[in-house]
Parts: C-alpha cells; sequence; structure tokens
C-alpha cells in the first residue's frame, strides 16, 4: 500500500509541475492522500459487502445440502451406499475425529448410510457401526452391500 502511495503521490507532483513552490507541493501532496485514504476506504466497503453476500452465498448452499442430504436419507427413498476411496478407513464410535475407533473399512467397501449428520462444517455418515467421515467416501446409490 505504501508503494502505491508514494508511486501517487510522485506521480501527481510530477503531474502537477515541479517548478510549485513548497508550500503548493504539499498541499498537494496532502490532497493525494486524502484521495488515496478515500478511495482505500471505498474498496474495503466493497470488500466487506463482498465477504457478506459470500457468507449469505455459502450458507445458502449450507442449508440447501443439509434438506438435499435429509431428503435422501428419508424412509422410503432407496438405500444409498457409501463407497470408501482411500485404503483403510476408521469407523468412530461417534461422529468426530478424536472419537474411539470402532472398526475399520477397506478402499471400495460398501457400507449403508443410514443418516447424515453435518458436525462443524465436516459431514459424517453414520453406519450400522458407528460413524464414517463423507470426505474419504463417494456416495452410490445401490440395493446391497
Amino acid at each position: 500500500m505504501k508503494k502505491i502511495i508514494i508511486l501517487a503521490v510522485t506521480t501527481f507532483l510530477f503531474a502537477n509541475g515541479l517548478n510549485a513552490d513548497l508550500n503548493t507541493r504539499v498541499k498537494l501532496l496532502e490532497k493525494a492522500v486524502v484521495k488515496l485514504i478515500d478511495e482505500n476506504n471505498k474498496l474495503n466497503n466493497k470488500i466487506q459487502n463482498l465477504k457478506k453476500e459470500l457468507n449469505s452465498k455459502i450458507d445458502e448452499v449450507r442449508t440447501s445440502s443439509e434438506i438435499n442430504t435429509q431428503m435422501i436419507f428419508q424412509k422410503g427413498n432407496p438405500k444409498f451406499l457409501a463407497r470408501v476411496k482411500v485404503n483403510l478407513l476408521n469407523v468412530r464410535e461417534k461422529p468426530n475425529r478424536n472419537s474411539k475407533i470402532v472398526a475399520l473399512l477397506k478402499k471400495d467397501d460398501k457400507v449403508e448410510i443410514k443418516k447424515s449428520i453435518d458436525v462443524n462444517e465436516t459431514i459424517w455418515y453414520q453406519i450400522d457401526r458407528g460413524y464414517i467421515s463423507a470426505k474419504y467416501t463417494e456416495l452410490v446409490k445401490g440395493v446391497d452391500k
């Protein structure tokens, strides 16, 4: 930011003549700095507005995703399976990384998803033996394991 201010001020002073006396240069410099600060404030306001808009869109997508996930796993819908994408996947007692490991799944194992849970922006699938993190699986529609 400092480099931009120096460049802008230098350019401004040269554009307004090198022959100006010291008082005139100081006044021109003050005007240039005030203008830069004003532009910086406008840009910061735009950034804040864009952040708010982005957070709002993220909340909309998250809510929509949760509703869609809830609908998928409602009774009467076809079974959904999770296929393991990693070599070994921990099955946890509770839906968090610090929970006790109760079983292991191997790559390409398929398990029926009973319920989907969002815990601190991490999606967990409840399966017969516990919980698995959704990020290490892919959803597949199916009727058998």
